[in-house]
């Protein structure tokens, strides 16, 4: 099989370095010849041997692809079904025909001044140097001829000024950074807005836009006690409003289900169900004990219990659609009056509107995090990065998505646009 995408693949999943092997002395001079050709070019003050180009290779047949990840059925005998979903992966594996690569090399002494050479492909350590006591050597040259060849070339249209045309104005979208704003994203793909918005109702988000404004804090006052039950009431409330339940590890008493009726769960109960059971020693904690909660909160007193878990801080879901973080923290209005208010955090997504949103309906004081951006980024008025598909994507990044939506998007949005000097350029 002749080099291409899906043997450079193979080092984005970690290659030789993954393994535990470390370059032989043939692999380690070309990378030390790779490294010494992007040494030609500029580079930041902050990182002075470290360069990043764009290098492509020609996509794998599909038939290449099919016997690497479906070894089990031979391709001359694959069902239809098969076929259909390889096919399906296939294309979002590789969508174009020339795939591109951000290859980066840097270089820098160690501990005892031995000078490191470091290879990255998208951000991924493919070949470095260093080497440890048990580290066993291994010769692996073929991705870096390929990277020669292509840097070789980089280099030389940087010299000549045909770098953009040769290189850059080649790169297919999806493999580029961009940015475009979210209502422009919106007005192209109205399924992307959806899934941002869900589950939330126009009056979820008009009640959370007129409490909080820009000053991100709800009209309650703060409350001058907190208690253990206070807490573990608020986080029922915050479950119900995310729809969340799950089995309990832990039974209440006899008096606290008398309390809130036989027959329903306990807020402690439902605490433990989604929170987990390291909670650094606040089951412990009395139930209508202000102080002794105050104490468990800063982190003193006979029931805090240094554990795994942030519980200390006030995380009441592990994990959540990303990291949402609802927390209890002490604040004071001014120098005589102190009190308490739920700070919810912005992962920025509907989970953050939904807390906020039943904790202010069930009459807690409640602070939001950058509420600012929040408005914008339900307005639609905020940028959104298009990046690369190696590059996990977030509330303010999206890959490009597919086909014609995505040929859409790529001619509303705004390109990055990389810039190249040599060592001579800059000298001259």
């Amino acid at each position: 099989m002749s080099f291409n995408a899906l043997n450079i693949d193979f080092y984005l999943c970690g290659g030789i370095h993954s393994k535990g092997y470390a370059p032989g002395e043939q692999t380690t001079a070309l990378l030390q010849e790779l490294t010494a050709i992007l040494d030609r070019l500029k580079s930041d003050d902050y990182e002075p041997n470290l360069h990043t180009i764009w290098l492509s290779a020609k996509r794998p047949t599909f038939r290449q692809y099919y016997e690497q990840y479906y070894p089990e059925t031979p391709y001359d005998t694959v069902d239809a079904e098969t076929e259909k979903n390889a096919r399906r992966a296939y294309t979002i594996a590789y969508p174009c025909a020339e795939v591109w690569y951000q290859m980066s090399t840097n270089h820098f002494p160690d501990e005892n001044g031995q000078e490191v050479y470091i290879l990255c492909l998208n951000n991924v350590k493919a070949f470095g140097t260093e080497k440890t006591t048990d580290c066993r050597c291994r010769e692996d040259t073929e991705l870096l001829r390929w990277a020669m060849e292509g840097a070789r070339k980089f280099v030389s249209a940087v010299e000549r000024g045909t770098y953009q045309k040769e290189f850059l104005n080649r790169i297919a979208y999806p493999y580029r950074e961009g940015w475009i704003k979210r209502k422009e994203l919106w007005a192209v793909c109205p399924e992307l807005r959806r899934r941002f918005l869900a589950p939330l109702t126009k009056r979820d988000i008009a009640k959370f836009m007129k409490t909080y404004n820009m000053v991100g804090k709800s009209a309650a006052a703060p409350l001058k006690n907190m208690t253990a039950r206070v807490y573990y009431e608020a986080c029922a409330a915050l479950y119900e409003a995310w729809g969340l339940h799950g089995d309990s590890p832990f039974t209440d008493s006899e008096s606290e289900h008398e309390h809130y009726g036989e027959n329903k769960r306990t807020p402690k109960e439902r605490y433990y169900a989604i929170a987990g059971d390291e909670d650094n020693g606040l089951k412990n904690v009395p139930m209508d004990d202000p102080e002794a909660f105050r104490e468990w909160h800063r982190r003193r007193g006979p029931f805090f219990r240094k554990g795994k878990s942030s519980t200390a801080y006030g995380v009441v879901v592990p994990n959540l659609n990303g990291n949402l973080t609802v927390e209890l923290i002490p604040v004071t209005d001014d120098d005589a009056k102190s009190g308490w208010r739920f700070i919810v955090f912005a992962d920025f997504s509907s989970y953050t509107i939904l807390a906020a949103n039943a904790l202010c309906d069930a009459g807690y004081p409640i602070q939001v995090g950058e509420p600012e951006v929040f408005f914008c980024m339900l307005t639609g008025d905020d940028d959104v990065e298009i990046v690369p598909a190696w590059e996990p994507a977030s509330p303010f990044s999206i890959h490009l998505p597919p086909g014609a939506v995505g040929k859409a998007v790529a001619e509303k949005a705004t390109w990055k646009n990389d810039c190249y000097e040599t060592k001579r350029d800059t000298a001259e």
